[in-house]
């Protein structure tokens, strides 16, 4: 399945992974000796049943932006670096908004670029404007991939609260940050109405309390202003949701092989954490 923005290399065959191991990262090397440019991606995975935790993850894909790549130019370095594939495949053009397809999808014409100048952290006034707080795609460590419809359920849920949803530093859970309580960890709201859809992800608003600067867990303000404004992308959003049913996908053989779509019932919280399996351009996503 193309994927829009992104031309996509196959390096082997994605049932071949655990699901729950995969991440994406930014440049890197693989197989020990090809430097990957910093403006393409990889995504990385253990095999399953075969790779013991003490393995490291092994390449299943590349992907690179359409910003930066066309698909000739993407083709061109796999074969100058003798990068073998299984499948390629060029990016899908985003098309015109319109009722949707058959499987429910919504389709956008020329979806408004979301540019790293429209993330800004405004500390003086607590808060943090166009955050990403989750992006179509693979869920990374998950198993489902986000479409726009998943967007479009996460954009909604959002917007009827109109005070936002909590949000915190960390998933909060006992024995992790030594937290037990998702209190200790609060920083403010996400979210409310002013959450949209910008290109290929959601993004919304994070505003502190001034409760953040004088948690049980430090002076959480500082920290994440500090965080944002030196070092945006290394970390980032992610949500906690109720789920509604996911839906199943067929391969090209008919086979339901595929990461099910997710699919949203209720936003509870958006919450910074150092790894987003939705976010992998961290907090501007872009």
């Amino acid at each position: 399945m193309p994927y829009t923005n992104e031309h996509s290399a196959r390096l082997r065959k994605p049932s071949d992974f655990d699901p729950k191991t995969y991440r994406r990262t930014k440049d890197g090397t693989i197989y020990g000796r090809i430097k990957v440019p910093a403006t393409a991606v990889v995504i990385w995975g253990k095999l399953k049943g075969r790779s013991k935790p003490s393995d490291n993850p092994i390449p299943q894909s590349m992907r690179f932006p359409t910003a930066n790549w066309t698909a000739g130019q993407a083709r061109k370095w796999l074969k100058d670096n003798n990068v073998k594939f299984i499948l390629f495949e060029a990016a899908k053009p985003a098309k015109k908004e319109e009722s949707g397809d058959e499987n429910g999808f919504v389709r956008l014409s020329q979806p408004e670029a979301l540019k790293s100048e429209d993330f800004k952290a405004d500390r003086e006034k607590g808060v943090m404007r166009n955050v990403s707080i989750i992006t179509m795609g693979v869920a990374i460590g998950h198993d489902f991939e986000i479409d726009r419809k998943m967007l479009t359920q996460v954009r909604d849920s959002l917007k009827e609260k109109k005070r936002g949803v909590k949000c915190r530093l960390t998933h909060p859970r006992a024995g992790l940050f030594s937290t037990t309580d998702g209190i200790e960890c609060l920083v403010g709201r996400a979210g409310g109405e002013g959450v949209k859809i910008r290109g290929d992800r959601v993004v919304g608003d994070i505003h502190f309390g001034k409760y953040a600067a004088s948690s049980p867990k430090g002076n959480l303000w500082t920290y994440l202003f500090d965080l944002a404004e030196e070092d945006p992308e290394v970390a980032g959003l992610s949500i906690v949701f109720v789920p509604a049913e996911y839906e199943e996908r067929e391969d090209r053989d008919g086979r339901i092989t595929l990461p099910p779509l997710g699919r949203v019932k209720d936003v509870l919280a958006v919450d910074f954490v150092g790894d987003p399996g939705a976010n992998p351009s961290g907090l501007p996503g872009s």
